[in-house]
């Protein structure tokens, strides 16, 4: 077995062993104390009456991705929770942010077997650069968390209840991922389950490296098991920006506000003539967005 496999298979945890496991800890009275004892937890209120599927995004949106994160929580028979970051800070270089500005409808595959997608920005790149995601609005005056969040309530009725905003509990401890992630990681020892892929190449890779395995190492260290992390997307295609497209109920959705809300033409002009092949690989996705206004 390559270093590569061993990396993940220490990370990872299969979906019904994580399904099985997750109960008998909770139930383990010494290990939650323990826990309590190192990290001095004050626990979530949304922890604290059974285990969780957990995702953590910026910004709860009905993307391929999410979709999938609440099959996947059904599968595994716990309640989802989205916990979301809006006071994060927004930058089109960063792939999830990129694609909360600017949204790519799936409409299948052509006859050629390309992609068929449609896309719209919602947002004005240049003036959203450095602002927290909470301070950003849409082109047509709505907070950028407020348009995702009622896609979400349109497209997966209900699942706008599972969403946490995890701002405030961020900011408290740290506001910097080094310092704090130990601590969230040992919200899955116990009490969840996170539903995430750590990516080993790219520029995700020194976070995965220098944050993300220290930190498990750590917890086992100390606890003597790991926290449960079952992959979200296969590992075959975990970096196509398939999962950050939205299905095409969404684009009718949205289309339905463009056509009775009286936006500016510019935002329907956009709407309408982006209809695109795919072309394959995020790197050319983000870099469609430099010098866009």
């Amino acid at each position: 077995m390559n270093p590569m496999s061993d990396e993940l298979r220490f990370i990872y945890t299969p979906l019904e062993v994580a399904r099985r496991e997750v109960w008998k800890r909770w139930n383990d009275r010494k290990l939650k104390g323990r826990i309590d004892a190192l990290f001095q937890h004050e626990w979530p209120d949304f922890l604290l009456d059974g285990p969780k599927a957990i995702l953590a995004r910026n910004i709860a949106t009905p993307n391929m991705e999410l979709i999938h994160f609440f099959d996947l929580a059904e599968s595994s028979a716990l309640p989802p929770v989205v916990l979301e970051y809006t006071e994060d800070r927004f930058t089109p270089k960063n792939q999830e942010k990129y694609f909360l500005g600017k949204l790519f409808f799936y409409g299948g595959r052509g006859r050629k077997g390309g992609q068929k997608l449609s896309a719209l920005r919602v947002i004005d790149f240049n003036a959203a650069h450095g602002k927290r995601l909470s301070q950003i609005h849409t082109e047509e005056g709505e907070p950028l968390p407020a348009f995702h969040h009622r896609i979400l309530s349109r497209i997966l009725p209900g699942a706008e209840k599972s969403m946490v905003d995890m701002s405030s509990w961020v900011i408290e401890n740290g506001n910097k991922a080094s310092t704090f992630y130990a601590r969230y990681l040992s919200f899955f020892i116990c009490h969840g389950v996170l539903f995430e892929n750590f990516i080993l190449q790219y520029e995700e890779e020194v976070f995965t490296r220098e944050v993300v395995i220290p930190a498990i190492v750590q917890l086992e260290t100390l606890l003597g098991v790991k926290p449960l992390i079952v992959p979200l997307c296969p590992f075959a295609n975990e970096n196509d920006p398939y999962w950050k497209y939205y299905p095409e109920e969404a684009e009718r959705v949205v289309s339905e506000n463009l056509k009775n809300d009286g936006l500016p033409k510019s935002i329907r002009k956009t709407f309408s003539s982006e209809t695109r092949t795919s072309r394959r690989g995020q790197d050319v996705l983000l870099r469609s967005v430099e010098g866009q206004s």
